[in-house]
C-alpha cells in the first residue's frame, strides 16, 4: 500500500490540499481499488498517490552515491545504476492514460538538487502511453521493429 510505503507526509507533499482524514480515506481506497476519482480533491489525491508510487519505483531502480572518509580523504561509492543520463522516460498504466497531469507525475520522479547523491534521471524527454500501446510495441519489437517504432512514435504522448 502506498500509504505505508511513502507515509502521509510525502503524500501530502504531492497533493494540492490538506486532508484531515487522509489515513481513513486511503484505507477506504485500499479496500476498493476500482474507485475512480470524481471530485477535484479526489483527482489531487490520485495525483499524489501516483507521484509517490512512481517516485518509489524510480528510487528502487536508480542508484545513489555515498560520500565516505578514509585515510586518503573523502571518496565516493556508487550503489546501483546511474540513470542521470536517461534520455526518454515513459509512463504507462491507468493513471498515465487518464490523469490530465500525467507528465507532472513523472516529473516528480526526476533528480532533485535537494538530494544530490541520487542518480535519478536529470532531464529526460517525458512521454506517457496515453493510448495503452506499449504492450503492442513490446510484442512487435523483435520481429517487426520498424512497425513497433511507428506505433510508439504515433501514440506515445510527449509532455513539454
Amino acid at each position: 500500500m502506498i500509504f505505508k510505503l511513502c507515509g502521509p507526509e510525502r503524500i501530502l507533499e504531492n497533493a494540492g490540499f490538506s486532508h484531515p482524514d487522509l489515513s481513513q480515506k486511503l484505507e477506504r481506497l485500499s479496500h476498493c481499488v476500482e474507485t475512480l476519482p470524481e471530485s477535484s480533491e479526489d483527482k489531487d489525491l490520485d495525483f499524489a498517490l501516483a507521484a509517490c508510487a512512481a517516485r518509489a519505483a524510480m528510487e528502487r531502480h536508480a542508484g545513489s552515491i555515498e560520500a565516505l572518509w578514509g585515510p586518503q580523504g573523502q571518496y565516493y561509492i556508487q550503489y546501483g545504476k546511474d540513470l542521470t543520463g536517461v534520455e526518454h522516460l515513459i509512463g504507462t498504466g491507468g493513471i498515465f492514460i487518464h490523469h490530465p497531469q500525467a507528465g507532472d507525475i513523472l516529473r516528480k520522479t526526476l533528480f532533485s538538487p535537494q538530494e544530490p547523491f541520487s542518480l535519478r534521471p536529470k532531464n529526460p524527454i517525458i512521454y506517457t502511453d496515453a493510448r495503452y500501446c506499449l504492450y503492442a510495441v513490446g510484442l512487435l519489437a523483435d520481429r517487426y521493429p520498424e512497425a513497433a517504432f511507428r506505433i510508439a512514435r504515433k501514440y506515445l504522448k510527449k509532455w513539454h
